[in-house]
């Protein structure tokens, strides 16, 4: 297996890993799976701020990806007046509550 930068090639593929789950799944938040174009764009603006896009290559064909990005906003993760809640997974999450208001608020 190969681990290396994503390329706009890996567009179509990408976008039929995430559809995929944004169909058959409960985590994404989203509700229209993406286009390749949508993909695309997502990598673009994660790789311009110098954050890792990757992809898991076997035999040619991509089997999965990763990258790292800011938080989003999107309408699960929203709270009252517009801010959006940021949670860690840690066991230190209630400070992570704690703060959200004065970060995002």
């Amino acid at each position: 297996m190969l681990i290396r930068p994503a390329v706009e090639a890996d567009a179509a593929p990408l976008a039929a890993i995430y559809g995929h789950h944004v169909l058959h799944g409960l985590g994404t938040f989203e509700e229209v799976p993406p286009t390749p174009q949508d993909m695309e764009a997502r990598r673009l603006a994660v790789t311009a701020h110098g954050l890792p896009y990757l992809v898991a290559e076997e035999a040619g064909r991509v089997l999965g990806y990763a990258y790292a990005n800011h938080f989003r906003p999107r309408k699960a993760s929203c709270w009252r007046r517009g801010g959006c809640w940021a949670r860690r997974a840690s066991a230190r999450s209630h400070r992570a509550r704690s703060r959200a208001p004065r970060l995002h608020g």
